[in-house]
């Protein structure tokens, strides 16, 4: 074996090495990518139920609203014309 032969053989070995501590360093970087990943998807999905719900806050505070609307309506009906609440009980007491 000459000098050139060796010299050949420790240029193979460097590159093989640099090749797996390419490859290894790669692997680590998806690793953490991934870890990252899920650490950003937990956060998503407690947003996405949060906002859940507020939509069933919002719609239970809106039929509340809304029949709290209706209500006062009727009221106020028969608060303007006071014969309405006459009426409406003679008609209660004629059917009874």
């Amino acid at each position: 074996m000459s000098v050139d032969d060796i010299v050949k053989l420790l240029l193979a070995g460097s590159f093989s090495f640099a090749i797996i501590g390419i490859s290894y360093a790669l692997i680590r970087f998806v690793q953490k990518a991934t870890l990252i990943m899920e650490d950003v998807r937990l956060p998503i999905q407690n947003v996405g139920s949060l906002s859940d719900m507020a939509l069933e806050d919002y719609q239970s505070i809106r039929g509340l609203i809304k029949t709290v609307a209706n209500l006062a309506s009727g009221l106020n009906g028969y608060l303007e014309d006071p014969m309405k609440i006459i009426k409406s009980f003679s008609k209660l007491l004629r059917r009874s």
